[in-house]
């Protein structure tokens, strides 16, 4: 009651709270967890974009592939052209470090908007955690001329460049 009346709308904060409380879970490593967590909230309010992307990311981590295909397919039905459920999808994979699979992911949410930085600064991380130094260079550039002002693309464009200067030797 006393939520409702300094937001207006006591619903939308529990959405927003949940999706909180899940993306939790999931950097903790425990999509079942944060599954459980929206899973009330999908029930009540199954048109809820950032609900919908936070399952899709959440079947990813499970590995339910045909549920995950099916989740996008939902989104993508609401919301034409979004990336954001890709982007969802991408950023979870990505920090638990099944990086072939996230970068296509983020590829993707990419293609969608090319004008939307996040889906570029999310791969170049990804590109340079996984080594291929190239193609992080190639992301963060893009990102950074997309949003010159994000600090986070800027810290890491800089650091791939230093590090492209160094010699590589293997053995």
């Amino acid at each position: 009651d006393q939520l409702k009346r300094f937001t207006g709308d006591a619903d939308a904060v529990g959405a927003q709270s949940a999706i909180i409380r899940a993306t939790a879970w999931m950097r903790q490593n425990d999509p079942f967890l944060a599954a459980d967590e929206i899973a009330p909230l999908l029930e009540r309010y199954p048109r809820h974009r950032d609900l919908l992307a936070l399952h899709a990311a959440t079947l990813a981590l499970q590995w339910r592939t045909p549920e995950l295909d099916e989740a996008l397919a939902q989104f993508d039905a609401l919301s034409p052209g979004s990336p954001d459920a890709l982007l969802a999808v991408g950023k979870a994979l990505a920090e638990v470090r099944q990086y072939e699979i996230a970068a296509d992911y983020l590829e993707r949410a990419s293609a969608r908007q090319p004008n939307l930085p996040a889906p570029l600064i999310e791969l170049g991380l990804l590109e340079l955690q996984s080594g291929r130094d190239t193609r992080a260079l190639d992301a963060l550039r893009r990102a950074a001329q997309l949003d010159p002002f994000n600090t986070r693309a800027a810290n890491s464009l800089s650091l791939i460049e230093e590090l492209l200067t160094y010699e590589t030797v293997e053995s």
